[in-house]
């Protein structure tokens, strides 16, 4: 996430006005919450668009949220630069929240979709975010 963010999220701003991480830790719960935002174009405007029955998401609004679960889940694998070693973070991502114990939340907002994999709450909003927010938490 933080290459993608570096290399290619926010356009002509420098470096240092891209992104944002937040941590809060609560001693009493032993939780870690983190909130990495980036200023970007936002997830679904650095995807290379493919001729198959995904680009129905940049034609209707309403498969977005689709869409991007199915980045998360490994299930689309699009990038606009082309190389074979991008698209892999957000996979990487969901698949540590999926196996790992301690992950106890992962949500993320982009443009117009926001997805809370922990209670399956899946919203193409009205308005949209320019960026992408993604939320986890964890036990210590």
């Amino acid at each position: 996430l933080m290459g993608n963010v570096t290399e290619h999220a926010g356009g002509d701003k420098p470096l240092s006005q891209r992104w944002y991480l937040f941590a809060y830790s609560d001693p009493q719960t032993r939780r870690v919450s983190f909130t990495f935002l980036d200023h970007g174009v936002g997830i679904f405007n650095t995807l290379e668009p493919k001729l198959t029955s995904d680009t129905l998401a940049w034609l209707m609004p309403s498969r977005r949220v689709n869409l991007l679960e199915g980045l998360f889940t490994g299930e689309h694998k699009r990038t606009h630069s082309g190389d074979h070693f991008r698209g892999k973070g957000l996979p990487k991502v969901y698949n540590k929240y999926q196996h790992a114990d301690d992950i106890l939340a992962l949500a993320v907002l982009t443009e117009n979709v926001f997805i809370n994999f922990g209670t399956g709450n899946r919203v193409l909003l009205d308005s949209s975010f320019a960026g992408t927010a993604l939320f986890w938490s964890q036990q210590w």
